[in-house]
């Protein structure tokens, strides 16, 4: 049984502007629902899917069927500063704020953050913080100072809300 084949999203980097500072790049990314095919070998159809993904923050229309659900790739360089924006388009979650309890009660399901895996990064403020909350309809700027004698190599950015981070990262 052979499975139907359809065009794949392609993965292509956003537009990333080299600041009129040498040494900065800049990205201006959203977050908001993506309606997506994904293939389904059991059935051998593709099933509908309403999934988290990324677009690029500068874009005036919908997405298309060609953006991808995962993140741009963020090309830097050792000693660059990378300002990444992070506009929060999902829709307003009700479980947002309520409580008080432990950052790892599920909770407010469409608020989001980025965090990265091996760079060597400022964990606070607007630096690799996983304790950021990025509410429905907020925007936030990240800013990672690479070290000038960081490591070459590939690393994982994935948005990490404590009490969300496996529904958003499934």
């Amino acid at each position: 049984m052979e499975p139907i084949t359809k065009s794949r999203a392609k993965l292509e980097t956003f537009a990333q502007n080299r600041a009129p500072f040498p040494g900065e790049v800049l990205l201006d990314m959203s977050v908001t629902y993506l309606d997506r095919q994904i293939y389904n070998p059991a059935t051998v159809r593709y099933d509908r899917v309403r999934l988290r993904g990324y677009q690029d923050a500068r874009r005036t229309g919908p997405s298309g069927a060609d953006t991808p659900l995962v993140g741009p790739t963020i090309d830097v360089r050792p000693g660059e500063t990378v300002r990444v924006t992070l506009n929060n388009m999902l829709p307003q979650d009700s479980t947002c704020g309520i409580g008080g309890g432990s950052a790892n009660t599920r909770h407010c399901f469409n608020g989001t953050n980025l965090h990265s895996h091996g760079l060597w990064v400022n964990p606070s403020g607007n630096g690799d913080n996983v304790l950021v909350s990025i509410r429905p309809g907020v925007e936030f700027q990240y800013e990672y100072n690479i070290p000038a004698d960081h490591p070459a190599s590939t690393f994982w950015y994935h948005p990490h809300l404590h009490g969300s981070t496996a529904l958003q990262v499934s």
